[in-house]
């Protein structure tokens, strides 16, 4: 079961008397279930936070309490069931306050002839102060808030035409207030004042306001010697007070402090010379105008200007040179080099470029040396116009104002081969990037490069004649197996041929030839046997070739009768040109004109081949 308790203070608001300025709390404890809310009143109005007013847990708190803060506080509590208040009064000590205290003084201003100036002036104090400007004549004005004009006349006279006359603005507001001065001319440079007054005293905070001459235009730049310039300029509005003299200032370029470079002068010198400047610098100049009541603003800067000549740092040359780290043969004329530079090895002293030298390395004489320049930070370059399979030395150095580096290192390149008529050109290089030193240079460090294109050409060719040999020693062998088998076949080796009966005479042999074979010359010889008539020996031999034609050998056939035997022919010797008869023998036509062709193709092939290569390598 919840119990519903009503609301209830048990520590209320206590009257209190303060000093103007103080800061006072009231205190308001309430109880009840459910907890009830806590409304403030001042005066019957509800109290709205604020700067001055702060409510905070069951308490609120003014500071810097005013005699409108005086009255009556309640604090009301209720939370639905019932509600209860407390109350409590405030009042403020008779002669209590604070005396005014200026925190914002205004501040001293250098203005144009016919500029607008605002002097700005803060106070506190209990009660509120009233604020009062005076100037070098008295007392501007003594309302809160009020424009004043002159009474004698509307107009005045202006170099530039006509324009409205001075006015006086002021706004003041709770202890603050602003001067505005429209249209400044030299009647109003002086001293001003501002005061700040209630009844427990006064305070005061003073500012000069100078009218100044307007600032002169641009100057403008011109070039004296290696070290100095003329700076010329033109005068503006003096200010109501005529110009007494000029300045000029300087500043170099990349530093933050300007500098006298010429006072005092004359106002009738509308130029100057600035000396001992330093010579390829960069510098900007102003001007100001003098009068009796001080110095104009600072007219707008020139535009740079660089000094003629090279800046001094230059005079120390660089000792150190550069390194040549890579050189190639581009074509027969030209060869591409890359080099480095190290600023710090010369403790970064600037340089202008460098110098690359180059001779035919068969020269012993110096004045051979030819000179390319290469100007900046550029660190890769061609040279052009040489003699083709020419090697040559190169070397460089790199310099600036004060002279040149000692040498660099040498390096050793040789030009191309010159190009034949017809072949193809040598590749061009892409100038636009500099060459990767990684590449396939002549003169290089160490470094893994691909394989050369003429060195898979020599590996194809060796290939393809490989090949080919071994096909035609296949082919020569596969010839000689077939011809020997034919000659197994129809080989003639005797003890002899036999003439059948005792007739001899007529008889004939018969031996086939290989192909291509139409004639066989040798000598028969043999004994026959015979119990009848004999001949002595066959006076012709026939044999058959693979066309079916007769063939004649000729010969003759030497005999002796031998008795007791038969009619035979007990030898017969045919010589053949042959491991095993001693016959003449010949390779057949088409296989004469098959290897013929081979060989023909072999040769023309390789050939080729050798062409392509040199055509190649002159490209390469």
């Amino acid at each position: 079961m919840e119990l519903f308790e009503n609301a209830s203070i048990s520590k209320g608001l206590q009257d209190q008397t303060v000093s103007l300025g103080a800061t006072v709390q009231f205190t308001c404890e309430v109880h009840g279930n459910p907890t009830p809310n806590r409304t403030w009143f001042h005066n019957a109005q509800p109290v709205h936070p604020s700067p001055r007013h702060l409510t905070a847990g069951n308490g609120l708190k003014i500071s810097g309490v005013t005699m409108e803060d005086s009255g009556l506080y309640q604090c009301v509590a209720d939370n639905g069931i019932g509600f209860i208040q407390s109350t409590g009064r405030l009042e403020i000590e008779k002669g209590s306050g604070l005396k005014p205290v200026i925190i914002t003084a205004p501040a001293s201003a250098q203005v144009v002839d016919g500029d607008f100036v605002t002097l700005s002036c803060n106070a506190t104090g209990v009660p509120i102060p009233v604020m009062r400007w005076y100037d070098r004549h008295g007392l501007i004005t003594s309302h809160p808030s009020q424009v004043l004009r002159s009474k004698s006349r509307k107009f005045h006279l202006r170099p530039g035409g006509f324009d409205l006359e001075p006015v006086y603005l002021i706004m003041s507001r709770a202890g603050s207030s602003s001067l505005y001065i429209q249209a400044v001319t030299q009647e109003h440079a002086g001293k001003y004042t501002c005061e700040a007054t209630n009844e427990h005293g006064t305070t005061q905070s003073e500012a000069i306001l100078t009218v100044v001459p307007e600032a002169p235009d641009r100057p403008t730049i011109s070039t004296a010697s290696e070290t100095s310039v003329y700076v010329t300029w033109i005068p503006r509005a003096n200010g109501g007070s005529p110009i007494t003299a000029f300045k000029v200032e300087y500043k170099r370029m990349r530093t933050s402090d300007w500098l006298v470079a010429a006072e005092d002068i004359p106002p009738s010198k509308l130029s100057v010379e600035v000396r001992s400047l330093e010579p390829g610098s960069t510098y900007k100049f102003r001007v100001i105008a003098i009068n009796h009541y001080g110095e104009s603003f600072r007219s707008s800067a020139s535009r740079p200007y660089q000094v003629a000549g090279f800046p001094n740092r230059f005079s120390n040359r660089p000792i150190t040179g550069p390194h040549i780290a890579y050189t190639e043969a581009v074509s027969d004329t030209q060869i591409m080099l890359k080099w480095t530079y190290i600023p710090s090895s010369n403790n970064n002293t600037p340089i202008q470029g460098f110098y690359i030298y180059y001779r035919p390395t068969d020269s012993d004489n110096d004045s051979d040396y030819k000179r390319d320049v290469v100007e900046g930070s550029k660190q890769w370059h061609m040279i052009g116009h040489l003699q083709p399979e020419t090697s040559y030395d190169i070397k460089m150095q790199c310099f600036n104002e004060g002279g040149e580096s000692e040498f660099s290192n040498v390096m050793i390149c040789e030009t191309k081969v010159k190009r034949l008529p017809g072949a193809s050109e040598y590749p061009v290089k892409d100038l636009s990037t500099p060459p990767n030193s990684s590449g396939s240079g002549r003169n290089v460090g160490p470094a893994t490069s691909p394989t050369r294109s003429s060195d898979m050409l020599y590996l194809i060719v060796g290939c393809v004649l490989g090949v080919m040999v071994l096909i035609l020693m296949v082919f020569i062998a596969m010839c000689l197996w077939k011809n020997r088998q034919q000659n197994t076949i129809q080989k003639y080796d005797p003890p002899g041929y036999l003439c059948q009966g005792s007739d001899i005479n007529g008889q004939m042999v018969e031996y086939t030839t290989l192909p291509g074979t139409n004639r066989i010359n040798g000598n028969v010889h043999g004994s026959f046997i015979s119990n009848g008539g004999l001949s002595n020996g066959c006076s012709h031999l026939h044999h058959k070739i693979p066309n079916g034609v007769n063939g004649i050998m000729n010969g003759s056939l030497n005999g002796g009768l031998y008795s007791g035997h038969t009619s035979s022919l007990t030898r017969t010797h045919l010589d053949f040109e042959h491991p095993r008869h001693l016959v003449n023998v010949q390779l057949p036509d088409f296989l004469r004109w098959q290897l013929i062709a081979i060989l023909e193709s072999i040769a023309e092939a390789t050939w080729n081949l050798s062409a392509g290569h040199q055509i190649v390598t002159s490209n390469l």
